[in-house]
């Protein structure tokens, strides 16, 4: 389950700067947070510090989201989208629900984005829908149902439309909508719940009762289906997997394989430092020196600092030979730490 998203006191400004390419990269307040949680956000925020393309910024609010940092994970979205046209109705639509707990007129405003790029995505409607029903904006509401209804066999449509009706003191028309998201959901308590208020107004005493007392029983409110929020939370888990799997296979010495699963979990999680790493030592123990170096010289391109990767790429070069630029690495490496001995005994070699 996700954390209560934090809303900060610059989200006004953040908010007002949407979509402007020159701002500052968005930054959520990680104390508090895991620090495996803290890694991966700062990685991918520094992936997108060194290349601000639009799938290292929607890699970047994949993991905002994923983790809760809902404000930043909707400007982040906005910014892939603002990037990539191709894949600007599936940022709009993540931004749109990202920022349904923030701001719910700027969530129908992402939504109705998505919407106009392409409208054969239910889950979209069914934002919308559920939506405008929570703020009381019932003809829109019934309207947004109604539609979802007439294309898509859908549960919670059904049962949106009923409890829309019901509200409107239509029992009458609500009862055949209500009956039919009961008969493709049979254990959604919030079903039992509309049908017993639905048949008490009809009058039907005994079949009101029986319908209360499932409600109490079954999950008042499951979800419904967005895959494409299902995907970005399967790609964490994912990811992860193969990164365990990943160093289990190195631990028992089959390198080639923990390669494999280390440069897939990579794909998913390209700005995931730890793992690249990890892989470039892997790498350099099977032998593959240049390709080594290659991850190693990614790392260093975000972050020129990074002691551990220089002197990595350092010790490589020395391996291969390369002298001047294993001393180039080494100077800029005693810049960084004077005290390191290896490179202090490797100077001027």
């Amino acid at each position: 389950m996700r954390p209560t998203c934090r809303l900060t006191a610059c989200l006004v400004a953040l908010v007002a700067c949407a979509g402007c390419n020159d701002d500052p990269i968005l930054q959520p307040d990680l104390r508090g947070s895991e620090r495996p949680v803290q890694e991966r956000i700062e990685a991918r925020r520094r992936t997108v510090d060194a290349a601000p393309t639009a799938d290292n910024w929607a890699s970047y609010a994949y993991a905002l989201d994923a983790h809760g940092f809902l404000p930043e994970a909707e400007q982040a979205y906005l910014r892939a989208a603002d990037l990539d046209a191709k894949k600007a109705f599936e940022y709009f639509h993540l931004a749109g629900v990202a920022a349904r707990t923030v701001d719910q007129k700027r969530a129908s405003e992402h939504l109705l984005r998505a919407l106009s790029l392409r409208d054969d995505y239910m889950a979209t409607h069914l934002h919308l829908a559920d939506m405008e029903e929570k703020l009381e904006r019932l003809a829109e509401a019934k309207e947004r149902y109604e539609v979802i209804t007439s294309r898509w066999q859908s549960a919670h449509a059904e049962l949106g439309l009923g409890r829309v009706l019901l509200h409107g003191g239509d029992a009458v028309a609500a009862l055949p909508h209500l009956l039919k998201a009961q008969g493709m959901a049979p254990t959604h308590g919030g079903i039992h719940e509309a049908l017993a208020r639905t048949y008490a107004l009809l009058g039907r005493v005994t079949e009101s009762r029986a319908a209360a007392r499932l409600v109490g029983d079954l999950n008042n409110d499951p979800p419904f289906l967005d895959p494409l929020q299902q995907r970005l939370a399967a790609e964490e888990v994912q990811s992860g997997a193969r990164f365990r799997r990943g160093g289990a296979l190195a631990d028992a010495g089959q390198l080639r394989e923990a390669i494999q699963e280390l440069e897939a979990g990579l794909e998913v999680q390209p700005g995931y430092d730890a793992a690249r790493h990890f892989l470039a030592t892997v790498l350099a123990q099977d032998g593959q020196l240049d390709k080594a170096i290659s991850h190693f010289s990614y790392l260093l391109k975000a972050n020129p600092t990074d002691k551990d990767a220089l002197e990595a790429r350092a010790r490589l070069f020395v391996a291969l030979n390369k002298r001047v630029e294993a001393q180039r690495d080494i100077q800029a490496l005693l810049r960084i730490d004077p005290n390191n001995a290896w490179a202090r005994q490797q100077r001027g070699r």
